[in-house]
């Protein structure tokens, strides 16, 4: 089976990398990545992450300002999207986002405070996104969304 994941705002592309090399086969299949981030010189730091793991065929990176553009929607509906960016940027896009998740596909969301965590689980439930649970480390927490 082979599955795609989206990473969003994928900066160096280490959790595209990550994805890739873990979701290589056997039981959970083959993972293709498309990692995406708005700035061209993150989109350039992941394509050559992706080199330097001789990955280049499972992972692809793109230059977006947002989820709007058709290559991302060509791709999806996505099995896994994660994004590790601001809990605002995260709040505004939760709209597209949830919309290229695949209906038995998994949101992981990072980047943000605690402090910050009702404030996104409100706006993802809004989306018809559950909250499944979260991982935190000292201030920082990672939240776990599903359909």
């Amino acid at each position: 089976r082979i599955c795609s994941a989206l990473d969003v705002g994928s900066g160096s592309g280490i959790l595209s990398v990550a994805i890739a090399k873990a979701w290589s086969g056997g039981l959970f299949g083959k993972a293709t990545v498309l990692a995406i981030d708005i700035d061209p010189a993150a989109v350039f730091a992941s394509h050559t992450a992706a080199q330097n793991n001789n990955i280049v065929d499972r992972m692809e990176s793109l230059q977006s300002d947002g989820l709007e553009d058709q290559r991302i929607f060509d791709r999806g509906p996505y099995d896994l999207i994660c994004a590790n960016i601001l809990a605002n940027p995260l709040c505004e896009m939760a709209p597209q986002l949830a919309s290229h998740l695949h209906l038995r596909g998994i949101a992981l969301l990072s980047g943000l405070l605690i402090c910050q965590k009702e404030q996104v689980i409100k706006t993802y439930n809004e989306e018809g996104l559950k909250y499944v649970e979260n991982i935190s480390i000292g201030n920082w927490i990672t939240l776990v969304f599903s359909y």
